[in-house]
């Protein structure tokens, strides 16, 4: 096993071509399981592929450990691959999809045997040994698939979108047990998904990634909580983060957002630093409730929709005032007596307010206006 280290990594295709991957630093510590997460086109899996040698790097450096990987081949650095569509030779058995690659590498047939024996007890697939791809099932495949990057006994476990093509129990199922899969043999891992429960569940921390830039680092709790912007407070969650921009204000002891929106400014003083400048203001749909307690921010408006999530009503709400008519969504319990075009108001502790510079801007902390840095780093 080995540590990672990007640092300044750029991919450019062309000096006309776009910029995929612009000037990114990374450490990844040896035995970490890190989750690239981000929109398509974000740059992650041209990250991986640099990483794992499949594509060259434009400028910057790839470590494993202390040594400069830029220059040595892909099936020169140790790394075991897992693809998004499997990638299993259609005539070959399981257990030949696995020996291939060490017979490749002069293991004799009893290593190579001994060694696909081994892998297959693991991952639970000795049974299936003698079958071919297209009589196992999609987990089983990707199982298959796990075993083969993990056959030749890789110091780096790189995985790309693993789990796509799986329908959702198959995908939680296969989840666990990739999980399960680290924990035994924690083997240092980077794992690219545009699908925020895996990076939740998995990842040791996540990597926010947009536009080939990295946004935020950090524990996923912490992406969670803290958001370094407002671009990782709206793409985390299911679904985001609400997000409300409007000229701050301060009206006696309050603040105000727009005509609707007061919160005491006793709770918020950091804010007195941007008072009648644009400001965004973000709550989580599950941090909503239909009940206040003193001192709470109230968000009111008319319902325009209504969904039935099962545990939840998913609740779409149009917020009164001229300067935020928008949809704004809270999670209420499934009990709770709402209908299309009823007037609600809504309640939210001022601790769980997150404040943002406008434009995709910076978390706005609690010391004295300073931007906030609840991650190892970010890039603004």
């Amino acid at each position: 096993m080995t540590s990672i280290t990007l640092e300044s990594l750029t991919k450019s295709y062309g000096k006309a071509g776009p910029t995929v991957v612009d000037g990114i630093d990374l450490e990844v510590e040896d035995g970490e399981f890190v989750v690239l997460l981000g929109p398509s086109g974000c740059g992650k899996t041209t990250t991986l592929r640099m990483i794992a040698g499949l594509e060259k790097a434009t400028t910057g450096l790839i470590k494993f450990g202390d040594r400069i990987m830029n220059e040595v081949s892909g099936d020169r650095r140790n790394v075991g691959m897992v693809f998004q569509n499997y990638a299993l030779y259609p005539h070959m058995s399981v257990a030949d999809n696995l020996s291939f690659g060490l017979r490749s590498r002069g293991s004799t047939k009893e290593e190579a045997s001994a060694r696909v024996d081994e892998v297959l007890e693991l991952l639970e697939l000795s049974a299936l040994k003698r079958r071919k791809p297209k009589e196992l099932s999609g987990g089983q495949r990707q199982r298959v698939a796990l075993g083969r990057a993990l056959v030749g006994r890789p110091s780096v476990f790189l995985m790309d979108e693993p789990l796509s093509n799986l329908d959702a129990n198959l995908r939680e199922h296969m989840r666990i047990e990739i999980g399960k899969l680290h924990n035994t043999l924690g083997i240092t891992t980077i794992y690219v998904t545009h699908d925020q429960g895996e990076a939740m569940t998995l990842a040791d921390r996540i990597v926010v990634m947009n536009n080939g830039k990295i946004r935020q680092v950090a524990k996923p709790r912490d992406i969670y909580n803290s958001p370094a912007d407002s671009f990782v407070a709206k793409f985390i969650g299911s679904p985001g983060m609400n997000l409300i921009d409007a000229e701050l204000r301060k009206v006696d002891n309050f603040f105000r957002f727009g005509s609707g929106i007061s919160i005491p400014s006793s709770s918020v003083r950091f804010l007195d630093h941007y008072v009648n400048e644009r400001v965004t203001l973000g709550i989580r749909p599950e941090l909503l409730t239909v009940i206040g307690s003193e001192g709470a921010v109230r968000f009111s408006g008319k319902i325009s929709l209504v969904e039935q999530m099962g545990s939840q009503l998913q609740t779409y709400v149009r917020l009164d005032g001229s300067d935020h008519h928008q949809n704004f969504i809270a999670k209420l319990p499934p009990d709770t007596p709402v209908n299309i075009g009823d007037q609600i108001t809504l309640y939210a502790s001022t601790s769980d307010l997150r404040f943002f510079e406008v434009e995709g801007g910076p978390l706005i902390s609690s010391a004295a206006g300073e931007k906030d840095s609840p991650s190892e780093y970010l890039v603004g």
